[in-house]
């Protein structure tokens, strides 16, 4: 979409396991694929607290909490600035 969204961050965000199975079978590198704000489907799986999804995506790659957005923010500050 016009943000930067893929159809693989789209079922991260929403909770869809089956379809992020499917499509990171498919293709894994999109993991790493970034929206314009410099999201991953894995940080947008962690702000929405789709927990199985993220046991899913860590378990496939945990560097991605080493990841940073655009703000220079890896997941665990993302997390803080969000919930604290």
């Amino acid at each position: 979409n016009n943000n930067g969204m893929s159809g693989f961050m789209f079922a991260c965000s929403g909770g869809k396991l089956e379809i992020v199975k499917y499509l990171y079978e498919k293709d894994s590198e999109q993991i790493n694929i970034k929206n314009n704000n410099g999201y991953t489907g894995f940080m947008a799986t962690c702000c929405g607290g789709k927990i199985e999804i993220v046991k899913y995506l860590y378990e496939k790659d945990p560097e991605q909490i080493n990841i940073k957005n655009n703000n220079m923010c890896n997941i665990i500050k993302i997390f803080y600035f969000k919930y604290f």
